[in-house]
C-alpha cells in the first residue's frame, strides 16, 4: 500500500470536480502537493479554499500550465524541478472531450484532445520516471475513463486518446516494474 503522509505528489487539473477531490483527499492524508490547472487565479483560488477547511498536509506550489502542447509539459517540468523536489506520486487528471461523428469534429480539436489526452501524460511520465528510476520509488497514476473499454458512436476521438492512455499505461507499468515504480 502507498504511504501517502509526506509523499510529495504532482497533481494535475486540481480545480475541477474530481481534481478538488483528490486534493483533499491527500491532504487529509498528509501529503504534500504540487498543484496544477490552466488558470493560475482559479488554481489559487481552489487551493485556498481547500486549504482552509484541511489543515493536515502541505500545498508547496500550484503552477500554470496549459498541458496542450510539448512547450506546457516541459515548462512544468522544469518549474517543478525548480522547487528542487523530488515526486513520488505523478497523478495525470487532465482531460478534454470532443463531441460527434468524426468527419464532423475540427481537426484542431481532436488534435488539441490528443495532446493533452495522450501526449501530455506519456510526456510528463517520461520526464519524471528519471528520477523515480534514479531512487528505485514512485507511482505515476493516469486517469482514464471507461471510454478507455468501450468506444461508442460519437467519441470515436475521446475513446481513441484513452485507448491510448490505457496501452501506455500497461506498458509503462511493465516497463518500470523493476525499478519498484507503481
Amino acid at each position: 500500500m502507498t504511504i501517502l503522509n509526506h509523499a510529495l505528489v504532482l497533481l494535475t487539473v486540481a480545480t475541477g470536480g474530481f481534481g478538488r477531490e483528490l486534493t483533499s483527499q491527500l491532504l487529509q492524508k498528509g501529503s504534500q502537493l504540487i498543484l496544477t490547472d490552466i488558470d493560475q487565479s482559479t488554481l489559487d483560488s481552489c487551493a485556498a479554499e481547500i486549504t482552509s477547511k484541511i489543515t493536515t498536509g502541505k500545498i508547496i506550489a500550484c503552477i500554470e500550465s496549459d498541458l496542450s502542447s510539448i512547450e506546457g509539459s516541459n515548462n512544468l517540468f522544469q518549474q517543478v524541478k525548480a522547487l528542487n523536489v523530488s515526486v513520488d506520486i505523478l497523478i495525470y487528471n487532465a482531460g478534454i472531450a470532443v463531441y460527434g461523428r468524426m468527419d464532423e469534429v475540427p481537426t484542431n480539436k481532436w488534435e488539441k484532445l490528443m495532446q493533452i489526452n495522450l501526449l501530455a501524460p506519456m510526456r510528463l511520465s517520461s520526464l519524471f520516471a528519471v528520477n523515480m528510476i534514479e531512487r528505485k520509488q514512485g507511482h505515476i497514476v493516469n486517469i482514464s475513463s471507461l471510454a478507455g473499454w468501450i468506444a461508442p458512436a460519437g467519441m470515436a476521438h475521446y475513446s481513441c486518446s484513452k485507448f491510448g492512455l490505457r496501452g501506455f499505461s500497461e506498458g509503462l507499468f511493465n516497463e518500470l516494474k523493476p525499478y519498484i515504480i507503481k
